[in-house]
């Protein structure tokens, strides 16, 4: 077989030049971070591993120590002040945002705040009025039905339970 049996088509494509312009359609150029961004960068991605490094280490060495007498607050208005200005980080806002919340989430249990008195009330020292009438389920007081109501198994309807 000689090489003239062969058929080559040679298919005009289009020019590397019109490529380029095609991909750079599809793909945008990737901007330099200014120096807000990279702060907000920075201090996020630094602020975690501190958690991180507190969560792993606070009580287990003594070179930590020192490092445990920071306010325990912090651990929660930290992430919240970065979560403040992370809109200003315009090309990674929707990448520190998560990060952030991961951040407050980690360091809120060493934060001081106590979560249960957000939804707890507790009860008034005995001896102390209600404001509220006797015999209402929030009085703290129960009512007991009549005597001729109450039945149960072992009972009769005239004996007391």
């Amino acid at each position: 077989m000689s090489d003239g049996d062969v058929v080559i088509e040679q298919r005009p494509g289009p020019a590397p030049t019109e490529r380029l312009g095609r991909l750079r359609r599809l793909v945008r150029p990737r901007r330099r971070w200014c120096l807000g961004t990279k702060l907000v960068v920075t201090a996020s991605v630094a602020w975690l591993l501190f958690v991180l490094c507190h969560l792993l280490a606070s009580g287990r060495t003594s070179l930590w120590a020192p490092i445990e007498l920071i306010p325990p607050p912090l651990f929660l208005l930290v992430p919240a002040l970065l979560l403040v200005v992370a809109p200003l980080a315009r090309p990674v806002r929707w990448r520190i945002i998560p990060l952030l919340v991961l951040t407050a989430l980690l360091g809120a249990g060493r934060s001081g705040v106590n979560y249960a008195t957000l939804w707890y009330e507790p009860r008034p020292p005995a001896g102390t009025p209600s404001p509220w009438p006797p015999g209402t389920p929030s009085s703290g007081t129960r009512t007991r039905a009549p005597a001729s109501t109450r039945t149960c198994a072992t009972c009769t309807p005239t004996s007391t339970c």
